[in-house]
């Protein structure tokens, strides 16, 4: 990628290839969904393109963003690998150092290539912890918040942090929250091992974090309210520690005393589906110490 970009000298290159490729300005607008004045304005180098769009046109002409950028046209195409690549494969191949050169703030990654697929997806694909690092610490956004499919990815996002211990655990925990308006995960597996990872280790922050956080939710439109809602209701934590059989979260639960004696039928059957006998055992022996002694779980399911 060149020190310094010549607007003018891009936008008569990409004019040339305009031209050879039997396609006007407009049929180049229509391709990147902008305003034809728009475009008029950037190839006359009055204005840039964003990074986005100038990966697009470089996946339109089948060249890479380096090409387009340094105004040449590709030394082969023909047997090349990298040409039927998304751009954003040729990002990651082309390396860290590449893309540090262009300013946080004018990144552009958060749009879906032709495979539906942002970088972060290839990102995670690789095991590119370098690159995942650096957007992260940079805050530089990955996804479009209304992509289809956002929630799905926010959640890899989080898993592969947790697994790769980044750092970034407590801020995705957040926006994820502040995206689907819960902590619940749909993808099971997903959530299954996220949950494995979180009883493992030193983990108490995290808990805290989806115990306490609160989200605002918008009210009612006419009196313009919010109310704050916790990040799991206590349903949802009931569920997950049955579901996955997760007995320190269980001690987590009754030592925050988020739970009581009234969740007694709530949290038994939560436990009866995967057959998590020692949660309700914890359970009796917490808030019904009477029983100590002379019941057992095998009795009280008898009943």
């Amino acid at each position: 990628m060149p020190e310094v970009i010549d607007n003018i000298k891009v936008g008569l290159f990409i004019k040339q290839l305009l031209k050879d490729h039997h396609m006007t300005q407009d049929d180049l607008a229509e391709k990147l969904s902008v305003t034809k004045s728009a475009v008029s304005q950037n190839l006359n180098g009055k204005s840039s393109f964003d990074v986005h769009n100038l990966m697009r046109i470089a996946s339109l002409f089948e060249m890479s963003l380096d090409d387009i950028l340094n105004c040449r046209l590709p030394s082969k195409l023909d047997g090349d690998p990298d040409k039927e690549k998304s751009e954003y494969e040729r990002v990651l191949k082309r390396g860290i150092e590449e893309f540090q050169k262009i300013p946080s703030m004018d990144v552009q990654i958060k749009a879906p290539d032709l495979y539906g697929k942002v970088l972060m997806d290839y990102i995670i694909e690789t095991d590119n912890l370098q690159f995942f690092r650096y957007i992260l610490d940079k805050q530089i956004r990955f996804v479009e918040d209304y992509y289809h499919r956002a929630q799905a990815l926010y959640a890899r996002v989080m898993l592969y942090s947790f697994q790769h211990q980044t750092g970034h655990e407590i801020s995705l925990i957040k926006a994820y929250g502040a995206l689907t308006g819960t902590f619940a995960i749909q993808d099971i597996e997903v959530e299954k091992e996220l949950w494995s990872l979180i009883t493992t280790g030193k983990n108490e922050m995290i808990l805290d974090t989806i115990r306490t956080h609160q989200l605002e939710v918008k009210g009612s439109a006419f009196l313009k309210t919010t109310k704050k809602v916790p990040l799991m209701s206590i349903s949802q934590w009931i569920r997950v520690t049955g579901r996955y059989q997760l007995l320190d979260i269980a001690m987590y639960l009754i030592r925050h005393n988020l739970i009581s004696a009234n969740y007694l039928e709530e949290w038994v059957n939560a436990c009866m589906k995967s057959q998590f006998y020692k949660g309700i055992q914890l359970f009796l022996e917490t808030y019904f110490p009477e029983f100590t002694g002379f019941i057992t779980v095998s009795h009280y399911l008898e009943q």
